[in-house]
Formats: structure tokens, sequence, C-alpha cells
């Protein structure tokens, strides 16, 4: 089972890393949509961060 499991990794792996591999061979992953919610999240929180700690210069 474990060599399965690690062969089962290295499979998505490639099949998600390539890039020549065109999207509408693979669906959008739930993965992709957290990543980018939380580069959202970081932005926002960036922005407002800097804002705040201008208020001290």
């Amino acid at each position: 089972m474990p060599l399965l499991h690690a062969l089962g990794w290295e499979f998505l792996s490639i099949a998600t890393d390539d890039a020549t591999l065109p999207e509408t061979l693979y669906p959008a992953w739930a993965g992709d949509e957290a990543a980018q919610l939380m580069l959202e999240l970081r932005r926002i929180l960036l922005e407002a961060t800097i804002k705040y700690l201008g208020k001290f210069e």
C-alpha cells in the first residue's frame, strides 16, 4: 500500500505540475481555490497592515 500511495502522489504531481498539460484535462482543484483565497487574504492584510503602521511614522 505505501508504494501505491507514493506512486499515486508521483502521478498526481506530474499531472498537476506539467506545464504542457492543458488545463482542460484536469479539473480545478479545491487546493487551487484555497491558494487563490489565501493570496487575496494576504493582499488585503498587507494593505491594512501598511496603512495601520503608516500612522506611526
